[in-house]
């Protein structure tokens, strides 16, 4: 991978589209630094009294209230109960379920929080195929979102109400528009739109630390990682703001931004040279005094960190997790558990998992509200914060529509911006030409999930032909979204595989393939995607000793035999785990994953496999 080590300034891309428009966004507030006291003494946040309600209990009303009416057809009916839970909360006219939701309220500051995560470069139109395979939406990618940002920040100022503009991390990697300008392009937009702060992301750090330390320069707002240190001291990196305070409707919001730890095991060492990552908890409690001290009312973490699916059956698993000391924990925090750790958040806008919250995450304890997006620029977060006009402190929120906490971009719901429009359009056109020539037909649909699939085991086998190995093998993790039944074109096959990694060809014995296959079952983020052989794993076993059948094209693996396997370069510098690659001897195929994918397309098509497990557990 080649690494960018300058500092600020464009790569290309959106410079001279969205750079010369004549009637420029409204932009957000200047971020400022202020410090006041520290919340001394207290262990655990309580609700305070409003308005006749505990502080917590507003937003728990509100749920209880849109849960009741959730089963009533039509906006009509939504829209009538919701007025009427926001009337009972405080006085004011009812919002409408087509448009953002601004009003006053006695006794009430509104801050209307706009948030995005893991755009992954994907600024352009583009269709909805994960909703709808055989008749997809259209989704205005940017350019929707800079329409209804300008709408909200124009109705807000109208009504003495305050916005907050905020991203989660993971800005670039995922498209040819991100993967050509190394981010530049995202960042341009994300300066001409005028967010108040970012988070870096893990992928942010994929074509090296230089190029994050590039985007976070670039950057015409705070680009926070407060965790992100020098790995000898333990020092915070002077190009990565630790926090920000942005004040807006005259509430001063103490914003610290936190990248997962699992950054270090998630890229490539060589990428990130000597920079580290702290644990999160100990990072909030560090910083928290300080933004107090500055003037911050209103504490929020700006994590690439998410709330995982299923949380509310976690918790046993959460106070077992944050009890631990950061060394003896497996993995960094992710939100759910931080927003447990820590008193000192009143919310968390996080990311990373690509997994949205409509009803936003409240701890029971601490009462930490988490917000989080589907991604990709599909949607962009919108909820109405409440702030007790008197002391300033985190009363609840309501929701801003009828959708719940995110706005998915439909261009039927949201109009793209024109300007916007015509500039990533451009733009978009000349980083993809060529990307849409039909490179071949695929008759059924290509899934993913959890567990082995079948859109995994083609790409396995494109990898296997393309080196001509007995054994190839990827991960799940690689694979990031599904291939619709129809014709396919390259940028389909990118969408699958945008990461460009090397094919590296390994010769290895019998014995060493059995303790590389073992690695893959082991569990945490190690898992399989095969082809050429077939497994049998036993759950009841412990680790290194889970396969009680392995075979390699229909025969018993033999452990002084000789075999060669294909896998990602990703995987044979021993990212997520697989620390057993490095230490054997590798070599390019000269052909990148995404290469093999579309030659294997090309050479098949069409192309119509069956699934057939290749990886049989027992004892589950």
């Amino acid at each position: 991978m080649e690494d960018d080590s300058g500092g600020g300034g464009s790569t290309g891309g959106l410079s001279g589209g969205l750079k010369g428009f004549s009637s420029a966004l409204p932009q957000a507030a200047a971020a400022t630094k202020r410090r006041i006291a520290d919340r001394c003494g207290r262990e655990r946040r309580r609700p305070l009294p409003f308005g006749g309600l505990e502080v917590s209990s507003i937003s728990r009303f509100v749920m209880r209230k849109v849960r009741r009416v959730s089963h009533q057809s039509g906006i009509r009916a939504l829209a009538a109960s919701w007025a009427a839970a926001t009337l009972i909360l405080c006085s004011g006219a009812p919002a409408q379920a087509e448009r953002p939701h601004v009003g006053a309220r006695e006794g009430v500051l509104r801050v209307h929080l706009l948030h995005t995560n893991d755009i992954h470069g994907y600024l352009g139109a583009r269709e909805a195929g994960f909703m709808n395979p055989e008749f997809p939406p259209a989704l205005g990618g940017a350019a929707s979102a800079a329409a209804y940002i300008k709408r909200v920040r124009s109705e807000a100022a109208v009504a003495g109400e305050g916005v907050l503009l905020l991203d989660g991390g993971d800005v670039f990697q995922g498209t040819r528009l991100g993967e050509s300008t190394k981010g530049g392009a995202i960042i341009e937009w994300m300066n001409e739109i005028g967010y108040d702060a970012m988070v870096l992301g893990n992928h942010d750090f994929d074509v090296g630390w230089e190029n994050a330390r590039r985007l976070a320069r670039m950057a015409e707002f705070p680009a926070l990682g407060a965790n992100v240190a020098i790995a000898e001291t333990g020092e915070r990196v002077a190009w990565a703001e630790p926090y920000t305070i942005v004040e807006t409707a005259g509430v001063r919001f103490g914003i610290v931004g936190i990248v997962t730890r699992d950054t270090k095991s998630l890229v490539p060492a060589d990428q990130l040279g000597n920079v580290d990552f702290l644990p999160a908890d100990e990072t909030v409690r560090r910083y928290a005094p300080e933004m107090r001290e500055k003037g911050a009312e209103v504490m929020v973490a700006l994590g690439h960190i998410g709330v995982p699916p299923g949380y509310e059956t976690r918790m046993e698993s959460v106070e077992q997790k944050v009890a631990l000391s950061p060394d003896e924990r497996e993995g960094g925090l992710n939100a759910q558990e931080l927003v447990h750790a820590v008193t000192e958040i009143d919310i968390m806008v996080g990311g990373h998992i690509h997994w949205g919250l409509r009803k936003p995450y409240e701890d029971p304890i601490t009462h930490t509200v988490c917000f989080q997006t589907y991604g990709r620029m599909s949607g962009l977060g919108h909820i109405v914060l409440l702030i007790d006009e008197q002391t300033h402190t985190f009363a609840g929120y309501e929701f801003a529509h009828a959708d719940g906490a995110e706005v998915t971009l439909f261009t039927d719901y949201v109009w793209p911006n024109p300007e916007h429009k015509q500039a990533i359009g451009a733009a978009v056109a000349v980083a993809e030409a060529g990307m849409d020539e039909v490179a071949g037909i695929v008759e059924v649909h290509l899934g993913r999930g959890d567990a082995e699939h079948i859109l995994g085991q083609v790409v396995a086998d494109a990898f296997r032909e393309a080196a001509g190995a007995d054994v190839a093998f990827t991960n799940r993790g690689g694979i990031r979204t599904e291939l619709r039944r129809g014709p396919v074109t390259p940028r389909d096959l990118y969408e699958v595989l945008p990461f460009n990694n090397e094919l590296e060809l390994f010769e290895v014995t019998g014995e060493t393939l059995r303790e590389i296959l073992e690695t893959g079952v082991s569990g945490g983020r190690r898992d399989l995607e095969l082809s050429g052989a077939q497994i049998r794993v036993d759950q009841s076993k412990p680790d290194g000793q889970k396969l009680d059948r392995i075979e390699i094209a229909g025969a018993p693996i033999d452990p002084a035999g000789h075999y060669t396997v294909v896998t990602t370069s990703y995987l044979a510098q021993g990212s997520i785990g697989w620390d057993i690659l490095p230490e054997l001897s590798s070599k390019s195929i000269g052909m990148n994953d995404l290469e093999a994918f579309l030659r294997y397309i090309e050479a098949h098509s069409p192309i119509a496999p069956h699934f057939v497990p290749r990886i049989d557990r027992i004892n589950q």
